[in-house]
C-alpha cells in the first residue's frame, strides 16, 4: 500500500487498486487476452504482483497473448500502456514492470451452419 501525506491528512492506495489499474491497462492491448475467472468474469487483477517502496511501485504482470502476434512488440507496448496507466492515475513512480507471457490463445474458427435447402 502506498501512502501520501499532505496538509489535508493521508492518502492510501491498495495495492490492489494498483494491480486493477496495471491489468486493465495491459489488456486494453491489442493481442493481449484477459484472465477470466470461474464464473467467466473478466479478473484484470489476476496475475499481477505489486511492490511498493515509498512511492516506487515494481510490477510483475503475466499475460496471454492471440497466436500470430509480435510476443516482443505486444510486451514491450504492455509495459508502455500500464506504466503511463498507474502513474497517472495514482501518481506514483513505476521503476519497473516485468511482463511474463504465460500462456498463447489459439483462436478456435467459428462453427458454420449448413441450412438444409428446398
Amino acid at each position: 500500500m502506498s501512502t501520501t501525506n499532505n496538509c489535508n491528512g493521508n492518502i492510501r492506495i491498495s495495492n490492489d487498486v494498483v494491480a486493477k489499474i496495471a491489468g486493465t491497462a495491459a489488456y486494453e492491448v491489442e493481442g493481449t487476452v484477459t484472465h477470466v475467472n470461474m464464473l467467466g468474469k473478466k479478473n484484470s487483477g489476476k496475475g499481477v504482483k505489486i511492490t511498493v517502496d515509498n512511492n516506487d511501485v515494481k510490477i510483475d504482470i503475466d499475460i496471454n497473448v492471440n497466436f500470430g502476434v509480435n510476443i516482443k512488440d505486444t510486451a514491450l507496448t504492455v509495459q508502455k500502456n500500464v506504466k503511463s496507466a498507474v502513474e497517472t492515475m495514482t501518481g506514483l513512480n513505476v521503476s519497473e514492470i516485468n511482463v511474463f507471457i504465460v500462456g498463447v490463445v489459439f483462436n478456435k474458427p467459428e462453427k458454420t451452419t449448413k441450412e438444409n435447402g428446398a
